[in-house]
């Protein structure tokens, strides 16, 4: 089983820490997305739609974060990590909350306040900045309103759920994610950042 990845994104990031949380081997091939390997026709094989990460597992190529990390959490039989019955689909419509809200609103942020320096793309567009921190209040009020009461977004156990909508914050305190005016949400943030998943796969630069 082979992984395509790089530790430097978020998506890749959500495999990298179900990986460690449920102690898995796999091996893993850093695609280089500064020289466009993404782009090469080699990976493009495996995912015609040019990002990672993407998974290899003989005649399997799966892509999409969300699909690679529930795939690995079914092999590993963890059912507290990915619950059966109608726990799971609990878990599910978080995943599928978290890519199409969550994860793009924060998408945006990235971009424009992070990348867009990194590689001298010019300045952030202040209006797309400005939809994205009111579209992630909206959803932080969702998410802060979930966590009250509970320890996890599910309950008493941390599942794949909080790992998806977790690893989207890698770089909240760069790019102004409004964690902190949301009670709840900021002491789950401190919480899935305490993980040892977390504090293994966070970026390092330089």
């Amino acid at each position: 089983m082979k992984l395509y990845t790089n530790p430097l994104s978020n998506n890749g990031r959500k495999v990298a820490t179900v990986i460690h949380h449920l102690q898995l081997q796999l091996e893993v091939e850093v695609v280089d997305l500064s020289k466009g390997a993404q782009r090469a026709p080699e990976f493009l094989a495996i995912n015609p739609n040019g990002v990672i990460p993407a998974l290899v597992d003989g005649d399997l190529k799966l892509w999409e974060s969300n699909a690679i990390s529930a795939y690995l959490a079914e092999l590993s039989g963890d059912k507290r990590f990915y619950p059966e019955g109608v726990a799971r689909y609990d878990a599910l419509r978080w995943m599928f909350w978290e890519a199409n809200h969550w994860s793009k609103a924060v998408g945006v942020l990235t971009f424009e306040l992070l990348l867009k320096n990194m590689f001298n793309m010019g300045p952030p567009d202040d209006a797309r900045v400005q939809t994205a921190q009111n579209d992630l209040r909206k959803y932080g009020r969702v998410l802060n309103a979930q966590l009250t009461g509970r320890r996890w977004l599910l309950g008493d156990d941390v599942t794949i759920a909080d790992f998806m909508i977790g690893a989207d914050l890698t770089y909240a305190g760069m790019t102004g994610v409004p964690i902190d005016e949301f009670p709840e949400l900021a002491r789950w943030v401190a919480a899935i950042n305490a993980l040892p998943a977390f504090v293994a796969t966070a970026p390092r630069f330089g």
